[in-house]
């Protein structure tokens, strides 16, 4: 009798919850940061929304890096499932220079463009090339999901993308920073009282945490702390009539 009570009241907290991925475009931040001499970053080109906000740019006398920031922090505290980032490097002025590189990286952003963020110590995810005026644009798609787990794990709340011409000469070039071309999309999981993983938060998994929490088992740690007791008891619960 006990359980049926428990179960018409817990019944009246369930919904329909899945794990959807979140795109987060466009960019909070564009800008692009010059080295006016090759031996001393000297300028910060442009801030979106101004023009050449994505300029890449690589002669003898300067260079030019583009830089994108995303505002993380809805996902603090939680694991990502997977992560990518995708966008567009177009042509700016379709000068034959030959093959034009450059290389992708992810980074800890801060919310603004300095001058740290020429050289901001990112991670390479990847790398991308073309040649105009044969090709006018190339499209870039890389899996980030471990990048974006670490910055998380440090308490960032920006994850920044950083591009690097590679090749020499090589200009001009622009990162896009258009909604349908700049996007990082991040998935993490649907809810956490969803217990058994059914897309619904209902009676069910009240009795699963139960069973797991009485069998000592870690995935009753709710708050993450290490020690299975009554503080991820109250904290599931705290969760569940919350609902998702």
């Amino acid at each position: 009798m006990l359980r049926s009570s428990v179960c018409v009241c817990l019944c009246a907290a369930s919904g329909v919850v899945s794990a959807q991925p979140v795109e987060l475009t466009p960019p909070d931040v564009a800008a692009s940061i010059r080295d006016t001499n090759k031996n001393g970053v000297g300028d910060i080109i442009a801030i979106s929304p101004a023009a050449f906000s994505g300029l890449i740019r690589q002669r003898v006398q300067d260079e030019d890096r583009a830089i994108q920031e995303f505002d993380i922090s809805q996902f603090a505290g939680q694991t990502v499932l997977s992560a990518t980032i995708r966008g567009r490097v177009s042509v700016n002025n379709a000068f034959d220079v030959g093959v034009r590189s450059f290389e992708f990286g992810i980074y800890t952003g801060d919310g603004q463009a300095t001058l740290d963020d020429f050289d901001p110590g990112a991670t390479i995810v990847g790398t991308g090339q073309y040649q105009p005026p044969i090709d006018s644009f190339f499209e870039f798609e890389f899996v980030v999901t471990a990048e974006i787990q670490d910055i998380l794990d440090d308490g960032g709340s920006w994850a920044g993308l950083w591009v690097n011409p590679t090749s020499e000469p090589n200009f001009p070039n622009i990162l896009s920073e258009a909604a349908d071309t700049a996007v990082l999309t991040i998935e993490v999981p649907g809810c956490p009282p969803d217990i058994n993983g059914d897309g619904v938060v209902d009676a069910d998994d009240f009795f699963e945490f139960l069973s797991l929490f009485a069998a000592g088992d870690l995935r009753a740690d709710f708050n993450n702390d290490g020690v299975i007791d009554a503080d991820d008891f109250f904290a599931f619960l705290a969760a569940f009539a919350a609902g998702c």
